[in-house]
């Protein structure tokens, strides 16, 4: 259980959602642990798993690790997560990361080094490469949709440090900023955001909050040395889950354009209207995937409030 904690600047808290994930969460610990990295910083885990294998494995292997701290809750949602962690934490640097990636073993210091250096605080938030594993050695190139779209997986790589480019943004696998960033926007909303008890999927949490400070003027920033692998499952490389991921993208679209507009009523006409052309237009050229999307954001104008 965390305690009341008096805030650190010079600290690094690392914020960690999971539910029933207990041998995936133990691999990306051990990747933070083993990290090149001198500093005090603590590690939270806000555990929202049906049972107790998460809560065993951290007493059986990590009970001795007087920075890591445990909270379990009862509330689904990652966003929720997201939420309980950064605001129990001591540190003033939040870093954001999912319990079935892990890090790179110079993450922590990269990031240590850029927030000591921005002194005039520029940096809203700042992300990396987001490195893709697959199984049985394949690579990108054995996708069975377009390369372009090979962020799904998840996987991102810039190629170019300096601002995120051509609309992108940093995602919750590789998410950092100051705790005071996220005090002014309350945080992830959580009406976006994978959720283990909903089954109407909905993506967005992150995009939703690094659009609100690229908004304010503040940079979004990527370092190539902030990296991230994930890995990447047989069934992600397929068409089918390309197609699924493309609708619930439709969704998520539709409610970030809700959640940011000055007129969510109006917006909410024009974005179904739209949904509704879109799905007719792509219907007619055969394009399953963009007609999926476009469903997305029709379902979304009736689910999403």
């Amino acid at each position: 259980m965390l305690q009341e904690k008096v805030a650190d600047k010079s600290m690094i808290s690392v914020v960690i959602p999971t539910a029933n994930r207990s041998l995936l969460l133990k691999r990306m610990l051990n990747s933070i642990l083993n990290s090149e990295f001198s500093q005090t910083y603590e590690i939270i885990i806000v555990d929202q798993s049906s049972d107790n294998l998460t809560k065993n494995m951290i007493q059986e292997y990590f009970s001795k690790i007087n920075n890591i701290y445990y909270i379990h809750s009862n509330k689904t949602g990652a966003a929720c997560a997201r939420n309980y962690g950064w605001r129990a934490a001591r540190g003033d640097i939040i870093a954001f990361t999912d319990d079935d990636a892990w890090v790179d073993k110079n993450w922590m210091s990269a990031i240590d080094e850029h927030f000591k250096l921005d002194y005039n605080c520029d940096t809203g938030v700042l992300g990396g490469p987001i490195i893709p594993v697959f199984e049985n050695g394949d690579s990108i190139e054995s996708l069975e949709y377009p390369v372009i779209y090979s962020y799904i997986l998840p996987a991102y790589s810039q190629k170019r440090e300096g601002e995120y480019l051509n609309g992108a943004l940093p995602p919750s696998v590789n998410f950092v900023c100051r705790k005071s960033i996220l005090e002014f926007y309350g945080g992830f909303c959580e009406k976006l955001g994978t959720n283990i008890n909903s089954k109407f999927k909905i993506y967005g949490e992150d995009s939703l909050l690094a659009s609100q400070v690229k908004m304010d003027k503040k940079k979004l920033l990527y370092l190539e040395s902030v990296k991230v692998y994930h890995p990447v499952i047989e069934y992600r490389k397929s068409k089918d889950y390309f197609n699924e991921y493309m609708k619930i993208m439709g969704r998520t679209q539709f409610a970030i354009s809700i959640l940011l507009s000055k007129r969510p009523i109006i917006k909410r006409v024009c974005l179904f209207l739209r949904s509704i052309l879109e799905m007719f237009c792509f219907a007619m050229y055969l394009d399953k995937s963009k007609f999926l999307k476009a469903y997305g954001s029709f379902q979304a104008s009736f689910a999403f409030w």
